[in-house]
C-alpha cells in the first residue's frame, strides 16, 4: 500500500500522474494539491499525454522481485533489510520453501516443481520500473523486455545491449558443453561480490532507477 500524504492507494494502484515534480512535492491536477511525500522508492519519468502532446511525470511504486532459487542467502538478506528500511514489496519466487523475516514489504511466492517455472512467473508478473533480481540470462532479456530492470546477485546491471552480448556467449558456451568440453561454474560468491551487490542496491533506491 502506497500512502501519499494522508491519502491512501491501494497496492493495486500502481501510478499516479502529476503535472510537476519539485524535490518531495508534488503538484497533482489543475486545483494545485500538494503532496508531500518521500521518493526514494519511486520513480519519475516523463510520459506524454495522448492526444493533447502535453509532457507529464508519471510516478511508479518500485517492486522488487527476485529470482530466489539460485539468488544466495546472504543477498537476500541484504535485501531483507533494503525492503523493510525503505518500505518497498519484495517478492521472493521459488519452487521451495525458505524462511523470510515476518514482515509486511515481504513475501514468499512458491510455485509448482519444474524447470523455470519460477522464472515464468516473474516474467508474467513484472510490470515496468520494476527491480529483478536474477543471474539467469533468459529470463533478463524478457525483463528487459518489458522495459524492467535488472541486477545480478554479483551486482552487475544488464542493460539492453549488455543482455545481448551475454545471450551470444550463453549459446556459445552451450555449444561448447554440448561438444563435451566443460568450463565449470562462477566462482563463489565473494566478500567483493557481497560488497558490490550493496553498494550497487542502496544507490538505486536512492537515487531513483535510471531510464532504459
Amino acid at each position: 500500500m502506497l500512502v501519499l500524504s494522508g491519502v491512501v492507494l491501494p497496492a493495486r494502484e500502481r501510478s499516479i500522474h502529476i503535472c510537476t515534480c519539485q524535490t518531495s512535492q508534488l503538484t497533482v491536477g489543475p486545483g494545485a494539491l500538494v503532496l508531500d511525500v518521500s521518493l526514494r522508492s519511486l520513480q519519475v519519468r516523463r510520459v506524454q499525454r495522448a492526444g493533447c502532446g502535453v509532457g507529464i511525470d508519471e510516478v511508479v511504486r518500485l517492486n522488487i522481485l527476485v529470482d530466489a532459487d539460485a539468488c544466495p542467502v546472504v543477498i537476500r538478506d541484504i535485501l531483507y533489510r533494503a525492503a523493510q528500511k525503505r518500505q518497498i514489496a519484495l517478492t521472493l519466487f521459488a519452487n521451495q520453501s525458505f524462511h523470510i523475516p515476518q514482515s509486511n514489504f515481504i513475501t514468499l511466492y512458491q510455485v509448482a516443481q519444474g524447470p523455470d517455472v519460477a522464472d515464468h512467473e516473474i516474467s508474467r508478473r513484472v510490470v515496468a520500473g520494476d527491480l529483478v533480481i536474477t543471474a539467469d540470462i533468459p529470463l533478463a532479456y524478457e525483463v528487459l523486455q518489458q522495459d524492467a530492470h535488472v541486477m545480478t546477485p554479483r551486482g552487475e546491471r544488464y542493460t539492453a545491449n549488455t543482455i545481448r552480448q551475454r545471450l551470444q556467449m550463453r549459446d556459445f558456451m552451450e555449444t561448447m558443453r554440448a561438444a563435451g568440453q566443460h568450463s565449470g561454474g562462477p566462482p563463489p560468491l565473494s566478500q567483493a561480490d557481497r560488497k558490490l551487490f550493496a553498494d550497487q542496491l542502496d544507490r538505486l533506491l536512492r537515487h531513483g532507477l535510471p531510464k532504459l
